[in-house]
């Protein structure tokens, strides 16, 4: 059944040491530098300045007017091609192997020059490739070794999530192979014309303007289907497995996998009688209060209902059956997980596949496996060079000095990790 998936409990440090695919930037960057270079040199060696007009018959010939298309490409690249992204590399394997098959072919003295830099795009593209090759055996080798027979129900969210996150892009891939083939198609009659007309009088040459966005068109075309495709694969060999998340780290990131942190109480909360939760919070104006969550009110210090004097005033039997409420505790310390719970951040990803599918954020829901929302996105790869994510930073401030100590909450009898240090002026603070 679809939705009965195999359940994958990595241990910590199994799930932090998946590989990654690297800087991102410096991907991007080798391979608009190469290309970059390439064209500069051989339009140096070509003497691209002294390039004399072709003629009316010269410029009907398929090598020119190819050649043209690969010209516009090639530029195209120079301005735009580090918005390709990761597809950089593959991008420019595509435009300098055509432009080295139309130099050979023409007997331009920069051909060697061609030659040299698609040779240089084929490693970053294998480079890039490897990468990715070794991440997703990586992963497939870790869901292996701890796949235990569990298996999970996953929720109808999840899984239109999973099918919504599948088809991006392929529409984008559709439109642009409709587009080339229009463009060609236009090309086909304007050639078909300009060939059976007599010269220009002019001496100008034909200008095959259209055959310059066709190919750049057929270029895209070409590097977004392999990035489905890929996308597409890579899904393929994971989507029977659903990842409990075991940490707040490894490769790649989601609203939801990392830790719950305190302070905040539902908006629905706030309206209860005797609250005044978020008039506080509107009139202290605090920059991080303003650009926190939407969904969460932070607890008023001297609220009658979520105040300070509220959480310490609770004996300890008490404290613990509630522990797991998130205004009790300080807006900088992590709330506790029960002893029971797989993973830290009892949240999982379905059909987790690395950075070419992120796999669909879920969380649990009784015996269920299920997301928030069927829009929910796909896990974003958390590359080499991301600073820490801001839900995983530092705590803002460090816990009281002990001296405010007001006493210390061991939480093991309610089945939960660690203790609670209450403070006699803040929030409790949780110590795994």
């Amino acid at each position: 059944m679809e939705n009965v998936r195999v359940l994958v409990q990595p241990s910590k440090s199994d799930w932090v040491d998946l590989p990654r695919r690297g800087s991102e930037f410096r991907s991007v960057l080798a391979a608009w530098l190469t290309g970059v270079v390439t064209i500069a040199v051989a339009f140096v060696v070509d003497q691209g300045w002294e390039e004399p007009a072709l003629s009316w018959e010269e410029s009907l010939l398929p090598v020119n007017v190819f050649g043209a298309a690969a010209a516009a490409c090639t530029a195209m690249f120079v301005l735009l091609g580090w918005a390709l992204g990761r597809a950089t590399a593959f991008g420019l394997v595509l435009i300098l192997a055509v432009s080295t098959g139309l130099n050979i072919a023409v007997g331009h003295a920069s051909a060697p020059v061609w030659v040299s830099g698609a040779l240089v795009a084929v490693v970053l593209a294998a480079v890039e490739a490897w990468a990715s090759s070794r991440q997703l055996k990586a992963v497939k080798q870790v869901a292996a070794r701890f796949k235990d027979g569990s298996t999970v129900q996953v929720g109808s969210n999840a899984l239109s999530a999973e099918r919504r996150s599948l088809k991006r892009g392929r529409g984008f891939t559709v439109g642009l192979a409709a587009l080339s083939i229009v463009l060609w198609g236009w090309l086909s009659v304007q050639w078909f014309i300009a060939g059976n007309e007599f010269p220009p009088t002019d001496g100008s040459s034909f200008d095959p303007v259209v055959a310059q966005f066709a190919g750049v068109a057929t270029a895209l075309t070409v590097v977004s289907a392999g990035r489905n495709l890929w996308r597409w694969w890579a899904h393929r060999q994971a989507r029977q497995t659903v990842w409990m998340v075991p940490c707040a780290g490894g490769p790649v990131w989601a609203p939801g996998l990392d830790p719950s942190y305190g302070d905040g109480i539902d908006p629905k909360d706030a309206d209860a009688p005797g609250c005044s939760c978020r008039t506080e919070a509107q009139r202290r104006l605090i920059d991080d209060e303003e650009d926190g969550p939407t969904d969460k009110i932070p607890a008023g210090d001297y609220c009658l209902i979520h105040g300070i004097d509220v959480v310490n005033s609770l004996d300890h039997n008490t404290f613990r059956a509630l522990a797991r409420t998130p205004w009790f505790w300080d807006r900088s310390s992590v709330l506790p997980s029960i002893e029971t719970d797989t993973s830290d951040t009892a949240a999982a990803l379905v059909a987790f596949a690395g950075h070419a599918f992120g796999g669909i954020p879920a969380q649990k829901k009784g015996s269920v496996m299920d997301s928030a929302s069927p829009k929910v996105e796909a896990a974003e790869e958390l590359r080499t060079t991301d600073a820490a994510v801001p839900q995983w930073a530092k705590p803002e401030f460090p816990p009281p000095h002990e001296r405010g100590v007001l006493d210390i909450v061991d939480l093991s009898p309610a089945g939960m990790r660690g203790i609670a240090t209450r403070y006699r002026h803040g929030r409790a603070w949780h110590t795994p």
